[in-house]
């Protein structure tokens, strides 16, 4: 009850109403193929959590960030997405998915910056799981084998979801991201008598419209390409510089991010609710 009383309105508030829906969580016995292990999934505007345990302080992290990821598949259903398309774009639907979902927790106040950054749901967590997958193939074709390519799709999504939201703040001076295109697809699709399904050209082409030729590129290169996604050069824009010591893995703050550039990506990026027209204060430290 405590996590909804923070999430609905922080969701409502970013990606606009929904229908009344219900939500149901079920503690239950799950595959331990990790420790925790968690599933979930909406159906007809609910909600059912699968755990090992009944969820307590222990592992609050993992239930928060699991129930903020299902509750935003209801946004997801009301995108209506062309159901022929639906598995070459798990990518999207799972990964960039899983990535707003911790960008949300982020905004609301759930988790703070580092554990936004570092933690096992942060980018660092979900880099050092898909630095160590096998089986790079393009991410539209994982989709159509979920199951034996989950880490490339959840794991490399995310990144990607990373990847794309900077995106979108560089172009737009700070005044539009990832939760802003989110929110004007769910609004495009729920206007009153649209009947057609929202399709991946058309996904294509409003992230590229509003994220422009870094955008373009991106889908090019990532998505509809095979290269292994890097996140080494955005952290640079952001200040920061992953660290790689034998098995250990950081994200190290660079205290020479003095750039006027750096400088207003960086507060975009962390502090978005401070942004006017753009333009926005630097917050120094994790």
């Amino acid at each position: 009850a405590r996590i909804f009383e923070s999430l609905v309105p922080q969701a409502r508030k970013s990606l606009g109403e929904l229908n009344n829906s219900k939500f149901t969580l079920m503690a239950n016995v799950a595959p331990a193929t990790r420790d925790p292990y968690f599933s979930g999934g909406v159906l007809s505007n609910g909600i059912s959590i699968i755990s090992p345990v009944v969820p307590d302080e222990s592992i609050l992290p993992l239930v928060q960030h699991i129930l903020y990821h299902e509750y935003l598949h209801l946004y997801s259903e009301a995108l209506n997405f062309e159901p022929t398309e639906v598995a070459r774009n798990y990518w999207f639907f799972e990964g960039v998915h899983d990535y707003l979902s911790g960008l949300l927790l982020y905004e609301s106040g759930m988790v703070d910056r580092t554990a936004f950054m570092t933690a096992e749901t942060g980018l660092l967590g979900n880099w050092k799981i898909y630095s160590q997958v096998d089986n790079h193939v393009n991410i539209m074709e994982a989709g159509e084998a979920k199951f034996d390519n989950y880490d490339l799709i959840y794991y490399g999504g995310h990144l990607l979801g990373f990847l794309m939201d900077l995106t979108f703040l560089k172009a737009s001076d700070g005044a539009y991201d990832l939760v802003d295109f989110w929110s004007e697809l769910v609004s495009k699709q729920l206007t009153p008598g649209r009947a057609e399904p929202l399709t991946y050209q058309m996904l294509r082409d409003l992230a590229v419209e509003r994220g422009g030729k870094g955008m373009l590129e991106l889908f090019d290169t990532h998505i509809e390409g095979d290269a292994l996604i890097r996140i080494n050069q955005a952290l640079g824009n952001l200040g920061f510089e992953l660290v790689v010591e034998g098995t250990e893995w950081s994200i190290k703050d660079l205290t020479d991010n003095k750039s006027p550039a750096k400088a207003v990506l960086r507060a975009s990026y962390f502090d978005r609710a401070t942004i006017q027209s753009g333009k926005a204060i630097l917050n120094e430290g994790m």
